[in-house]
């Protein structure tokens, strides 16, 4: 038998056996906490605070401010900073007041910060939004032209009561590939939320992967994100240490953050790690060799 013939019968028998980043924060600077979510009702005035600390070894000044933040303009992207003070469907810095603007705190300082939230009697139902941001004062780099301004923001979620449209819908639930393939041990999913309603949002869930043998189910966890109105993010879950070959069932229970509603969602998948077409590859190539010397010798 030929070389060409035999590399052409272990091909064969290889056949047989077989995809906030607008808000900067610097290190030594912490906020606590990052987010509140309040619950107001037209009319009400309400106080919170924020506790801002320099973990760091200099002094630090900064500038504090009230702004509107919205959803932001792509999946990837929780909110962005509005900067208006103009009354609106979702604003909320126009009926916030601070009670100071400026603060400089020394190494190893903190200190409380207050604003006040007063709503009108005539405030748009539904949720708005705005962050109180803490500015450094320009810094200088090595370029003479250069400043350095480091933000930071601090979340305020405000739910007015009244005429509330909670609403939500899936938008995708898939591999991240975009392939029903994969050739690796893990499998990267990502799924997307759009918020069509006038309060944020805070969907979470598990999602399930049932082996073609039926057994050894696996759950994992998709923690709770939130979700602006008008805003839709992604959410990504890692699939890991998948080391069985075969069909497998991909299945989503996502709770919607409202009313106890459940999304659920199916799709089918094939893991064929690469470490078992390697082995496998290796099995046929020694077949394949048992094969020839077999024949050679009965020649």
């Amino acid at each position: 038998m030929s070389w060409s013939r035999f590399l052409l019968s272990s091909v064969c028998c290889s056949l047989i056996f077989f995809t906030l980043p607008v808000l900067t924060v610097q290190a030594s600077v912490y906020l606590s906490p990052a987010k509140q979510e309040i619950t107001m009702s037209p009319g009400e005035q309400r106080s919170v605070t924020v506790l801002i600390e320099n973990r760091g070894t200099t002094a630090i000044t900064f500038s504090v401010d009230v702004e509107d933040v919205g959803a932001g303009l792509d999946s990837k992207t929780a909110v962005i900073p509005l900067g208006q003070r103009v009354p609106g469907e979702s604003s909320l810095a126009a009926y916030t007041l601070l009670l100071n603007t400026s603060l400089t705190l020394a190494p190893g300082a903190q200190q409380t910060v207050e604003a006040q939230i007063a709503l009108p009697q005539n405030v748009t139902p539904g949720g708005h939004y705005g962050a109180l941001m803490f500015a450094t004062a320009p810094r200088a780099t090595t370029t003479a032209a250069a400043r350095i301004v480091t933000r930071l923001g601090a979340l305020l979620f405000v739910r007015v009561a009244g005429d509330i449209k909670e609403e939500g819908t899936l938008a995708r639930f898939a591999p991240r590939s975009g392939k029903l393939f994969s050739s690796s041990t893990k499998l990267p999913l990502v799924l997307e939320y759009k918020n069509t309603g006038n309060v944020h949002l805070n969907p979470y869930g598990v999602v399930t992967l049932t082996p073609w043998w039926g057994k050894n189910v696996r759950t994992f966890a998709v923690d709770p994100w939130y979700i602006l109105p008008g805003g839709t993010r992604s959410r990504d879950v890692l699939l890991s240490h998948i080391r069985i070959p075969g069909r497998y069932l991909v299945t989503l229970e996502l709770n919607r953050g409202y009313k106890n509603s459940v999304d659920v969602r199916t799709i089918s998948v094939w893991i064929f790690p690469w470490q078992w077409v390697a082995g496998l590859i290796g099995i046929s190539i020694v077949l394949g060799l048992w094969w020839y010397f077999v024949r050679m010798k009965t020649r």
